[in-house]
């Protein structure tokens, strides 16, 4: 988030559909740049401009789909960034 965002807030929603739990994780902090939003999820790229080894969400996305069976996909909405990880609730592994 921006720091200069009033009113900071993070919001998770988990819900299940069919076959699937899915967690929503929202903020209201202006979003990611579509420059890295349309990179994220490969190795270095990274949403923070000082810090940072943009090694995270790649690394979450391997072990949600890899391990998990799930996906991990991310978008802006209207205040922010939205990150939905889709899993199944039973594994069939």
């Amino acid at each position: 988030m921006d720091a200069k965002t009033r009113n900071a807030s993070i919001r998770i929603k988990i819900s299940e559909y069919t076959q699937y739990s899915i967690t929503t994780i929202s903020d209201n902090g202006g979003g990611i740049s579509e420059e890295i939003l349309t990179r994220l999820g490969e190795p270095y790229v990274s949403s923070k401009i000082k810090s940072g080894t943009g090694l995270g969400i790649y690394m979450s996305k391997i072990i949600v789909e890899k391990h998990l069976n799930g996906s991990l996909d991310w978008k802006n909405n209207d205040l922010g960034a939205c990150f939905t990880i889709k899993l199944p609730l039973h594994n069939k592994g």
